[in-house]
């Protein structure tokens, strides 16, 4: 399968800057095509990076999730994110049960500096900016790719609030631009759940790297999401999570259901359990949500590591929420 980036940046001075930055991604398989190449683009059975510049497009690069939809929904999903970065828009890993669009293509947008300051303005700093794991900024060649010393100048007064599935890249930039960053001002999860690598090695390979990034002062969890009842829920298998977790002195256990916007996804994914319509979106049914957050209850107690919920849906059955609320942040 081929790997495309396409350069879809005219300025001769900006795409200069990059002629290292193209080497590198070279020597991991991407190949670089320009607008003059578009059918070959257009072509590629495989996966793309679409190299934009912000001065290509009218949107804004933070989004403010602040409509009437959204705080409704809020109220009932238990999560209250706010503001989203969308320096990366879209994601490749194609996950099967993620609701988010599946595209072949993402969009890094490499001059963000030159609108994101004015939109910065804008915002009420006290809430965090989320990168998530789609829009992962943390992946390859999106590393290589991006400008790091620009973003963490351009951020230095905000609060970051990574998602990332990459944890050894993302101890790597940390560290490199540690001189940039206020560590209090950053904090991440690192996602595993069981379902897509069912792999003990894995999963300590990660809460490894997630033991190294606070080792370096910075507070990083783990998001075990989703939970998808009958492939990664069974207590024995969650009573593992934690106990491995504690063995790597991770602070913190999020997690939450898996949400679809139809009722087959379940079903191809194997599994067969009730579901509940709310607002949208399928979810499982509440017996089965109570079921599961008792046990994760019973074993935070039992572990002594918080437990948080992103998408609980059972607003007031659970009182600690996930980095996307103010209240972390305090």
């Amino acid at each position: 399968m081929s790997k495309i980036c396409f350069v879809d940046v005219m300025d001769e001075e900006l795409l200069s800057k990059y002629s290292d930055k193209f080497d590198t991604i070279r020597k991991l398989g991407w190949h670089t095509i320009y607008p003059e190449s578009a059918n070959t683009a257009n072509g590629t059975d495989g996966k793309m990076i679409i190299l934009s510049s912000v001065l290509n497009h009218e949107f804004s690069l933070i989004e403010d999730h602040r409509n009437s939809d959204y705080n409704e929904e809020s109220k009932i999903k238990s999560c209250f994110l706010r503001y989203t970065c969308k320096i990366v828009d879209g994601c490749l890993n194609k996950c099967d049960y993620c609701y988010s669009k599946k595209n072949e293509s993402l969009y890094l947008y490499i001059d963000f500096y030159r609108k994101i300051r004015k939109e910065l303005i804008q915002l009420d700093s006290r809430y965090p900016i989320y990168f998530g794991s789609s829009g992962e900024i943390f992946m390859e060649p999106i590393m290589e790719l991006l400008d790091f010393n620009a973003l963490f100048t351009c951020f230095s007064n905000n609060r970051l609030f990574f998602v990332t599935r990459y944890p050894e890249n993302a101890i790597h930039i940390l560290s490199k631009y540690k001189d940039l960053i206020k560590k209090s001002m950053v904090k991440l999860y690192v996602t595993f759940n069981y379902y897509d690598a069912p792999s003990d090695e894995l999963f300590k390979n990660k809460l490894y790297y997630i033991k190294e990034i606070n080792k370096n002062g910075f507070y990083c969890g783990l998001l075990y999401k989703p939970i998808i009842p009958g492939k990664n829920d069974s207590y024995s298998l969650l009573r593992k999570v934690f106990a491995i977790a504690k063995k790597f002195d991770i602070p913190e256990i999020c997690t939450g259901f898996l949400i679809s916007k139809n009722s087959e996804l379940s079903a191809s994914l194997g599994v067969d359990y009730a579901l509940e319509y709310v607002n949208g979106r399928y979810i499982p049914a509440e017996n089965t949500r109570i079921r599961i957050i008792s046990d994760l209850i019973m074993l935070r107690d039992e572990f002594k590591i918080r437990l948080s919920f992103c998408h609980s849906f059972l607003p007031g059955y659970v009182s600690s929420g996930c980095l996307c609320k103010l209240e972390r942040w305090s």
